[in-house]
C-alpha cells in the first residue's frame, strides 16, 4: 500500500484494518469495509478534497475477496455513487471445489511449502464461516477432498465453474500427479458450511448475474492454489460484459504483494495496478 501510495502522489489512498478471522467471522470483515467505504464517500469531499465518484477498491487475498464483494454489494443495493473500478489481486472467491486444478497441483507438490497452500486455504476459510478448525482438524481434511459440498453447492459449482475455459497449460498434467484426491464427505461439516457456500457475499464466484459491475483489473499467479479461481472470475466477468483485464504473472506467488522493496515481479504489478488505475480515473474525467 505505501509503495501504491509514492507512486500515486495525488491520489488518496485509504488501508482499511477490517477485523479478521477467527476472532471476527462473517460477515464482520465486509461490514468493516463498507463502513469506511460509506465514510469516504461521505466526508471524502470536504476532507480530501475527493471525488467520490473516483473510487477504485482493490485487495489482495482475503482483501480481493472483500473487493470483489464490496463492488457486488454496491450493485445489488443500487448505490450512488457508483464504485469506479476493482483491482482483484490472487483473491479467494469461492469454497466450493477445493479440487481446481491449482488446488491438486499444490496438494500434490506443495502442501506445507507456500505461503497459502490448500490446507491454510481451508483453515482459513472455515475460520471465516465461523467453523472451529482447532477443534476439528478433520474438518479441514474434509474440505480439501471436497468432503464439505452438499448438492445444492455442487449444482451451483456446476453452473458457474467451467474449467473448459482455462487455459490449456492450467489443465495439462502430462506426468498424473494432479489426480483429485478420494472424497472424504463430512456430513457435520456439510450441515455447518452449506449455506456459506452458495452465499456471493461470501463466495462471490457463486454470483450467476456479474452484469454491470465496476471495471475490473485481476491478478493471478502461477504459484497460487488460489489461481484458477482468479482466472475463471476474470473470464465471467468479460463474458457478462465487464470490462475486465486479466494478468497472470507466471512467476508470481501467493502474498508477492508483501514484498514490494525486493522483488522485481511485485514492482511490476504495482505499476500495471498504478497504470490501470490512473487510466480508468482519466478516462471518468474526460467523460
Amino acid at each position: 500500500t505505501r509503495t501504491l501510495a509514492r507512486m500515486m502522489s495525488t491520489r488518496l489512498l485509504v488501508s482499511v484494518d477490517y477485523r479478521l478471522a477467527p476472532e471476527t467471522v462473517f460477515p464482520g470483515a465486509i461490514e468493516d469495509c463498507e463502513r469506511v467505504l460509506e465514510y469516504i464517500i461521505k466526508n471524502g469531499p470536504s476532507m480530501y478534497g475527493i471525488d467520490p465518484r473516483k473510487i477504485v477498491v482493490m485487495g489482495d487475498s482475503a482483501g480481493g475477496n472483500l473487493a470483489a464483494v464490496l463492488s457486488q454489494r454496491r450493485r445489488e443495493n443500487k448505490a450512488e455513487p457508483k464504485i469506479l473500478g476493482q483491482v482483484l489481486l490472487y483473491p479467494f472467491l469461492q469454497l466450493s471445489d477445493m479440487q481446481t486444478y491449482s488446488y491438486r497441483q499444490h496438494n500434490r507438490e506443495q502442501d506445507g511449502l507456500a505461503l497459502v497452500d490448500p490446507t491454510s486455504a481451508a483453515y482459513y476459510l472455515l475460520w471465516n464461516a465461523g467453523v472451529d478448525v482447532n477443534e476439528h482438524p478433520e474438518y479441514a481434511r474434509a474440505a480439501l477432498t471436497n468432503g464439505h459440498v452438499n448438492e445444492a453447492a455442487r449444482r451451483l459449482r456446476d453452473e458457474l465453474m467451467d474449467y473448459s475455459v482455462l487455459p490449456a497449460e492450467f489443465r495439462n498434467d502430462v506426468n498424473g500427479t494432479h489426480l483429485p484426491l478420494p472424497a472424504e464427505p463430512n456430513e457435520e461439516l456439510m450441515a455447518k458450511i452449506g449455506p456459506f457456500l452458495t452465499n456471493p457475499d461470501f463466495a462471490p464466484l457463486m454470483r450467476r448475474d456479474l452484469s454491470n459491475l465496476p471495471p475490473a483489473l485481476v491478478v493471478t499467479c502461477e504459484f497460487d492454489v488460489l489461481r484458477d479461481e482468479g482466472a475463471l472470475y476474470a473470464h465471467r466477468l468479460k463474458e457478462a460484459g465487464v470490462p475486465t483485464q486479466w494478468s497472470h504473472y507466471k512467476h508470481g506467488f501467493h502474498a508477492m504483494m508483501n514484498f514490494p522493496d525486493y522483488l522485481q515481479i511485485t514492482k511490476d504489478v504495482v505499476t500495471e495496478i498504478k497504470d490501470w488505475t490512473m487510466k480508468l480515473m482519466r478516462e471518468a474525467t474526460v467523460a
